[in-house]
């Protein structure tokens, strides 16, 4: 199993557990054990998010370059500006499908990325809740 299907599966897993909890859930420490997990799981993404960031980001800085390289060729030998940008653009158009995978992926990582986050704070708001809960009745109980 690779790095993303492993960190998918455990995710996935604490999302599950996470998305499945009643009402009337009160286990702080279940909530304290997920967000803890999910913490570990989205710093490893975070990885993976940069990567593939740096993917995308060499493929437009690489396409970039041959094109000016071969569009400037082209120009000295006699070719119109536009004549030879499009002469570029076709002959390298399967760079431009390469650079529109990677940053599908990129935006796809960032996208899975931002909602981890989020929901990583809507646990910490759940157990904050739940403290406050515990402290509420136990003032209650006391008193």
């Amino acid at each position: 199993m690779n790095e993303l299907e492993e960190l998918t599966k455990g995710i996935e897993g604490v999302l599950s557990l996470y998305s499945s909890l009643g009402k009337d859930f009160k286990d702080i420490d279940r909530l304290i054990v997920a967000k803890r997990k999910l913490s570990g799981y989205v710093y490893r993404f975070s990885v993976l998010v940069a990567d593939a960031l740096d993917l995308y980001n060499s493929s437009y800085a690489s396409r970039k370059k041959v094109y000016a390289e071969e569009t400037l060729k082209l120009i000295e030998s006699g070719s119109t500006i536009k004549k030879a940008e499009l002469t570029v653009e076709l002959k390298h158009y399967k760079n431009r499908i390469e650079e529109g995978k990677a940053e599908a992926m990129y935006r796809k990582f960032k996208s899975q990325y931002d909602s981890l986050r989020d929901t990583m704070q809507s646990i910490q708001q759940d157990i904050s809740t739940l403290k406050m809960e515990l402290k509420d009745a136990s003032i209650h109980n006391n008193g």
